[in-house]
C-alpha cells in the first residue's frame, strides 16, 4: 500500500514544485528617501509564468503591479500602486519596459528579466506626515497581470492623467485606505475575470527616516 501512496505523493510534489516556482518573489526591498519623495530599490525574481511569457512574446502587454504600503510604528499610513508595463514590439524585436518615471528598451527576454531583477522606482511622492518623526517602513506585494492591447491603452491614459496614490489613513473610519481612482484601477484589472498569474508574499524594508523637504 505504501508504494502507490509514495508515487502519488511524488506526482503531487512534481506538480506543486513548478507552480511554486512561478510565484513572483520580492527578494529585497529598500526605501530611498530623498528630495521630499520616497523611492524604492526592488529586487524581484520568478516573475514570468509560462502564460505570461506567451502573452509577451505574442506582442500583447503584461504589467507588474507594485502594491506599496507605508507604515509608521507598525501601523499602515497610506498606500500607492505603481505599474511597470512590459511589452514586446514584434516589428523592432525589442522589449519595452515602462516604469513610473522612465522607459527602457532591451532586445533579449533574458536581458529584460535582468533589468526587472534589480531596479529603482517611485513609491510615494506624498504621504501623511508621521507622528513624532517616527521611523517609517515600506511594505510591498507584487502581482503579474496579462492585459489586452485596449486595456494597455486605457492604462497609459489613466497613468498620464492621474496619480494613483492615496493620502488617506488605512484605518480611517475602517476604510481600506485606497482613494477612488486606486479602487478603479484595481477593479480595472481584477474585475470580472481573474487575470493575475502570480502574487508574491509581502516584503518589508528596513526602517528609515522621512525624507527632507525638496
Amino acid at each position: 500500500m505504501r508504494r502507490p501512496l509514495t508515487k502519488i505523493s511524488c506526482l503531487i510534489f512534481c506538480v506543486w514544485l513548478p507552480l511554486q516556482a512561478q510565484q513572483p518573489k520580492v527578494r529585497s526591498l529598500a526605501a530611498l528617501p530623498r528630495q521630499g519623495k520616497i523611492g524604492a530599490r526592488v529586487q524581484l525574481e520568478d516573475l514570468f509564468a509560462p502564460k505570461i511569457v506567451s502573452t509577451i512574446r505574442s506582442g500583447l502587454p503584461a504589467i507588474i503591479q507594485l502594491d506599496f504600503r507605508l507604515q509608521a510604528n507598525g501601523k499602515e499610513k497610506t498606500r500607492a500602486l505603481q505599474i511597470v508595463e512590459v511589452k514586446y514590439d514584434i516589428w523592432s524585436q525589442r522589449h519595452r519596459l515602462t516604469f513610473s518615471d522612465t522607459v527602457r528598451f532591451v532586445a533579449a527576454f533574458e536581458d529584460m528579466k535582468k533589468v526587472l531583477s534589480d531596479f529603482e522606482t517611485r513609491a510615494f511622492s506624498s504621504w501623511p506626515p508621521p507622528e513624532n518623526s517616527a521611523a517609517l517602513q515600506l511594505r510591498l506585494r507584487v502581482a503579474v497581470v496579462a492585459i489586452s492591447a485596449e486595456q494597455s491603452r486605457q492604462l497609459l491614459q489613466r497613468l498620464a492623467s492621474s496619480d494613483y496614490e492615496s493620502g488617506r489613513s488605512a484605518t480611517e473610519a475602517g476604510r481600506s485606505g485606497f482613494s477612488l481612482n486606486l479602487n478603479d484601477m484595481i477593479s480595472f484589472f481584477f474585475g470580472g475575470e481573474q487575470r493575475a498569474h502570480g502574487l508574491s508574499n509581502w516584503a518589508i524594508s528596513p526602517p528609515f527616516l522621512p525624507p527632507s523637504p525638496p
